[in-house]
């Protein structure tokens, strides 16, 4: 029997507590207290960007390190599998860098952001054979663990129980000793192990992540610094004292780390990194004109709000509009929204009468006028929506739908989309006399009731031709008669109260202009980004109801374009750009995957972006003629050359280097005149022809050229007009650069690069791909029932997706669909989207067939995604509102003008 046995139960206890205290210490040691208060390395990851030491391994070639799990925070994500255990595998991702002697490492953990399972921490590295790995959350939430390989000898040497949040790591060096310690502050540790690390010479040390188990498809663990202290060689060893803290102690940090953190957290949603925005100021006075901004409300309720017509204020003041949602937003602490168009499914354009006894709105697909009479006391509805006038064609006219109230509340003038053309009509608030105001082959919507009720305002376009979007402002008697145009390039948005002005903004002219009737003075008011934030299609501005003030209202979102990127075996989706306004929407990879070539179309700016999380840069493009917008995916595969439409529709050639970030060469025009469609233009495999759609030849036929523009072919001649490309997600050439791949007819076609009869593939078929060996395409169904292949020599056809089982294809929900299909450069995976209301979804499948696998999804703003060279990673563009601040509505007193003066 042992000595301990031999003792009786008093002795025991005493001989326990004895041991106890001999290895517990009370006192707390800070890096200044420790041996190693030399600090030989740090890295904060608060430069978007590794510091050069860093050496990035991952023998997987299947995880992703970023800056963007938050702010100032390195995430290294991983894939289930990916393990530091040599009975398993040693494909872990790692950052390592040198290191000689004795020294002490540490950094400090924290859970993901959105709560995805974390597990990673500190790494010693000599080889395969000798390591030491010294985790958090590998083998649960509240774990840490010690092991190490020594001579190739494996060896766990403890796990602890840690309820801290975060935790600091930290390991020493002495010779051949090593104490793990860890934390809850940084300051004060406990001790984990002592022991022996018989391993001589340089090594390296940093950080890793791992992910056990199929249950987890992946982890993400986030490293706020990582620390290197030096002592030197053959220092005399030291132990630090350490104790382990007691439960109280530990709560009490605990709690204060959790405070900080909740603060952080709170702030951080509320605010963007790079747009801190001061939402304390009630009144902003603009420099440029001294008006004063005078902010008279805001609540939660405000970003509700989502449309782009300007707001819809109701005339006595109470309610807001949404036609999103249908909603009316009180304007009152307390009231809730309610809906106005409950028996309509979508999008509404709608108004109050004067009297606020009816509502009358427009549905964004059927294009029928309906009033529903409401309570002028309450606002709500008080019985069913009654449809006054029926549209002829069901066709999405984008935007301006809104009717428009006569001032004595008996009539309503509205669009109307009668045959082939769009119009400016009136009817009674009963229905009755219907009576057309313009006639004119040119479309017209925007109607707006002058004051007096003697005229309407409208908006006419400026041109017939489907690819002019300009439209002017008009003006003719509420009779009818003869229309005078009056501004040029604007959007209305109304007549003050009192009539004498008219508020309107000008495409590419900041803020809103004011027009003074009496004298046809204009007057800019561009209010300062307080006030109305970041808008499309002009700012969200409306008359008050209360003298000829102006209401500016700004969201509490703001939009955010990213780069998403995310592995084809699951795993954390991460973010590239982040903290850089652009509008990422197509991608092109670098051959070596290094970085993304993106496009934003807001601003025909050109970015690079690091596929390390780095901080991108933009390439500067000034070329004459000047660029009009660029084909959907306008890069080169080799990313030296892209592809643009001037105004003129001429398609043009722009040499370019990546390197130099500049333009290295005059553009090559190719053809005068293209399809409107640029989604209709592709680039070969060796990036030395492109392939698009034109209608040179009268009908619109597929072409290739040279990108020098030295030749030119039409590979079809097609008697109607009716080819379209059909490439807009994948590439109408195949890999092999052979053969090219249309549409026509809902079928697909193939073609001959090099010229020849065109063959039809399969029908009732949409968005081909190719796969890697040229042989088998890869398409939707056109009824959304499932994605398929066909083999082309055999015309065999073989079901790859059930949609049908992912909500697609239900006559029931129309909104439901599927799109965006491509096939990975290697053939081993087919990508797709699906929208089911409208939420994305973004999936992966096996080609050979399987179960799909969601990548990413939540919230809309996925459009296309694209391959990296070596078909490990998907990017795509991630686009959503983020919360700034409180939504708010600011007023101006538009009269103050002329006293400015």
């Amino acid at each position: 029997m042992s000595g301990v046995e031999k003792m009786s139960k008093p002795q025991a206890v005493i001989f326990i507590i004895v041991a106890l205290c001999s290895s517990i210490s009370i006192l707390a040691a800070s890096d200044a207290q420790l041996p190693f208060a030399k600090l030989l390395f740090v890295d904060e990851f608060d430069k978007g960007m590794l510091e050069p030491e860093w050496e990035w391994i991952d023998p997987g070639n299947d995880s992703t390190k970023t800056f963007g799990a938050r702010e100032d925070w390195l995430e290294i994500s991983t894939i289930s599998g990916n393990d530091l255990w040599p009975k398993a595998n040693l494909d872990a991702p790692r950052l390592l860098r040198s290191i000689s002697g004795d020294f002490a490492v540490e950094t400090r953990l924290a859970p993901s952001p959105d709560r995805i399972p974390q597990a990673g921490g500190i790494l010693v590295w000599k080889d395969e054979e000798n390591f030491i790995r010294f985790d958090r959350g590998t083998w649960g939430y509240d774990t840490i663990l010690l092991q190490k390989r020594e001579g190739g000898l494996f060896q766990h040497l403890g796990d602890w129980f840690f309820r801290g949040d975060p935790v600091y790591l930290r390991l020493e060096r002495r010779g051949e000793k090593i104490e793990a310690l860890y934390g809850s502050d940084g300051e004060r540790w406990n001790q984990g192990s002592q022991f022996a690390f018989r391993v001589d010479g340089p090594m390296k040390v940093g950080l890793h992540a791992v992910c056990l188990g199929s249950r987890i498809p992946y982890t993400a663990t986030d490293f706020d610094y990582f620390k290197i202290f030096w002592a030197g060689e053959n220092q005399p060893y030291t132990a630090p004292n350490v104790g382990r803290l007691k439960d109280e102690e530990l709560q009490i940090l605990q709690k204060t780390e959790d405070e900080k953190l909740t603060e952080r957290a709170s702030y951080v949603l509320s605010k963007t990194a790079s747009e801190r925005v001061d939402d304390s100021k009630d009144v902003i006075t603009d420099p440029k004109t001294g008006l004063k901004f005078t902010k008279i409300y805001s609540d939660e309720k405000l970003n509700l709000l989502s449309h782009n017509l300007g707001l819809i204020v109701s005339p006595d003041g109470r309610f807001l509009f949404d036609h999103h949602r249908h909603w009316a937003i009180p304007l009152k602490e307390g009231e809730e929204p309610f809906n106005l168009a409950p028996d309509i499914v979508e999008v509404v354009y709608g108004s109050w009468s004067p009297d606020m006894s009816r509502f009358a709105f427009i549905p964004s697909q059927v294009r029928d006028l309906f009033v529903v009479p409401i309570s002028p006391e309450t606002g709500r509805p008080t019985g069913p929506a009654k449809k006054l006038v029926q549209s002829t064609r069901n066709e999405d006219v984008k935007g301006g739908f809104l009717p428009s109230w006569s001032p004595d509340g008996e009539r309503i003038a509205f669009p109307w989309l009668k045959g082939e053309d769009l119009d400016i009509w009136t009817i009674s608030a009963t229905g009755d006399e219907l009576k057309q105001i313009t006639d004119d082959p040119l479309w017209e919507r925007r109607p707006l009731w002058s004051p007096d009720g003697k005229s309407i305002i409208f908006a006419r376009k400026r041109n017939p031709i489907p690819e002019d979007r300009i439209w002017d402002a008009w003006v003719i008697p509420a009779e009818g008669g003869t229309a005078e145009k009056i501004l040029d390039e604007a959007y209305l948005y109304g007549f003050s109260p009192d009539g004498k002005w008219l508020a309107f903004y000008r495409v590419g002219v900041n803020g809103v202009d004011v027009l003074r009737l009496s004298d046809n003075r204009q007057f800019n008011i561009t209010p300062p980004e307080e006030v109305v934030g970041e808008f499309s299609y002009g700012p969200k501005v409306t008359w008050s109801s209360k003298g000829n003030r102006l209401l500016f209202y700004n969201s509490g979102f703001e939009y955010w374009s990213t780069i998403g990127l995310v592995l084809p075996y699951g795993g954390a989706p991460v973010e590239l750009g982040k903290g850089t306004r652009f509008g990422s929407w197509t991608q092109g990879w670098s051959p070596d995957g290094k970085f993304i070539l993106t496009l934003d179309w807001n601003t025909n700016d050109l970015w690079i972006v690091p596929t390390d999380g780095g901080t991108p840069v933009k390439l500067e493009v000034d070329t004459e003629p000047k660029i009009w917008r660029y084909a959907i995916q306008p890069f080169s595969p080799d990313l030296k050359k892209l592809t643009f439409i001037t105004e003129d529709m001429s398609l043009w050639v722009l040499p370019i280097s990546v390197e130099e970030r500049r333009v290295t060469g005059p553009p090559v025009k190719i053809i005068e005149k293209i399809r409107y469609n640029t989604a209709d233009v592709g680039w070969s495999p060796d990036s030395k022809k492109i392939v698009f759609s034109s209608k040179k030849s009268g009908n619109a036929d597929v072409w290739i050229a040279s990108a020098d523009g030295k030749q030119l072919k039409r590979l079809t001649d097609e008697p109607e007009d009716d080819v379209i490309s059909g490439w807009r997600y994948g590439s109408a050439w195949s890999p092999d650069g052979k053969m090219i791949v249309y549409a026509k007819a809902e079928a697909l076609w193939v073609v001959s690069a090099s010229g020849g009869e065109p063959r039809e593939i399969v029908k009732d078929a949409t968005e081909p791909v190719w796969s890697a060996d040229s042989k088998q395409l890869g398409f939707i169904k056109r009824d959304d029932s499932a994605i398929s292949i066909v083999t082309l020599e055999t015309g065999d056809v073989r079901d790859i997706v059930d949609l049908e089982a992912l909500g697609m294809g239900d006559p029931q929900e129309p909104s439901n669909h599927s799109w965006g299909l491509t096939w990975s450069p290697d053939g081993k995976w087919l990508s797709f989207f699906t929208v089911k209301r409208r939420i994305d979804h973004f999936w992966v499948v096996p080609a050979e067939g399987g179960e799909p696998r969601e990548l990413a999804s939540s919230h809309p703003g996925k459009w296309w995604q694209f391959w990296s060279p070596d078909s490990t990673r998907l990017s795509y563009n991630s686009d959503r509102d983020v919360r700034v601040r409180m939504g708010a509505i600011w007023e101006v007193d538009v009269d103050e003008l002329l006293s400015k003066e």
